[in-house]
């Protein structure tokens, strides 16, 4: 009877370590791969960023030359330039509160997005 018990409490114990170990590497391979999607993610997001820049920069630079060739003066057609981007700057102070809101609640719906998802198919 004693060997009995003993023999369970041993195996409970082993198969307690097991499954500690096992939910130990299954929080690790999710959190890589958590890591991996938000890195992955970022790194895209970035390369999207750099292309629009080039891309809004040389239209703005051809939008001031349409401007200065339209106006006859390549200090006019600049200024304008400045102007849209100075108009640009205002809204976006204005609405810096509700972009920031918006941004961090993209950030949250995608770092939580797999959470969502399981508990969808249960």
């Amino acid at each position: 009877m004693e060997n009995n018990i003993r023999d369970d409490v041993k195996t409970l114990v082993n198969e307690s370590k097991a499954y500690i170990n096992l939910r130990t590497r299954l929080l690790s391979l999710q959190l890589r791969k958590t890591s991996a999607e938000l890195i992955s993610s970022i790194g895209t997001s970035a390369m999207l960023m750099v292309f629009a820049s080039m891309s809004f920069l040389f239209a703005s630079f051809g939008l001031a030359y349409y401007l200065a060739d339209r106006y006859q003066s390549f200090s006019i057609g600049f200024l304008l330039v400045a102007a849209l981007y100075f108009i640009m700057l205002m809204v976006v102070l204005l609405l810096r509160n509700t972009l920031k809101n918006y941004i961090s609640n993209a950030i949250i719906k995608e770092l939580f997005k797999e959470e969502e998802q399981d508990e969808n198919s249960k």
